[in-house]
């Protein structure tokens, strides 16, 4: 249920990583029961970890995709002139120069910045409201605020600026067809970078 998701609940499924990591900090809850608080419990962490052999070989549970390389001062402004010239010269373009500036800023995931929306922004108190954000038990109804810093405030600003805002209202949406434009220009123009690593 938990790997796969309970439509009934409203909970979405787990990636693989993630049961790797839940799997984990059961075996260290089981480990400090047993030489910490002297529980004979021997048994169980046996079960525990040839369990966790069945399930790695079955591919249920994974290791994360690690990064092994974090875009530098220079390549994040080579990406922001690059969506910044897009930009100013296509009519449809969307304003990723400002985007990934807010993402970085607000450390928001891409799905949670898709479906911000203008009026849960309280400008008065620096925060948003972040709509049915992750959560392990459904993230449907786990309505969050999140502070925002005065360069993300500046950001905000910048999108609600009514040209700015008024193309974007424009494109429509749709948010699978946005993340998955938008991260294969990302891959092509950062590999194209000298410095960039993979």
């Amino acid at each position: 249920m938990r790997r796969k998701g309970d439509p009934i609940r409203g909970t979405d499924g787990v990636a693989p990583s993630t049961t790797l990591k839940e799997l984990s900090h059961i075996k260290a809850v089981l480990l400090h029961a047993h030489f910490v608080w002297g529980k004979e419990i021997e048994h169980v962490i046996d079960e525990s970890n040839k369990s966790m052999t069945d399930l790695r070989k079955a591919r249920i549970v994974t290791k994360s995709k690690t990064r092994d390389h974090l875009p530098t001062s220079e390549e994040l402004q080579a990406l922001t002139n690059f969506f910044y010239k897009g930009w100013m010269r296509i009519k449809n373009a969307v304003p990723m120069h400002l985007i990934i500036w807010f993402a970085i800023y607000s450390g928001r995931r891409e799905d949670e910045l898709c479906s911000l929306c203008l009026p849960d922004y309280d400008k008065h108190h620096a925060q948003w409201l972040v709509r049915d954000a992750k959560h392990p038990d459904g993230s449907e109804g786990n309505h969050k605020y999140i502070h925002l810093e005065p360069k993300t405030i500046m950001l905000v600003g910048k999108f609600i600026e009514a040209e700015t805002r008024k193309r974007m209202l424009e494109l429509g949406y749709n948010e699978k067809l946005l993340i998955r434009k938008y991260s294969n220009r990302f891959k092509l123009l950062y590999k194209s970078m000298p410095t960039a690593r993979y």
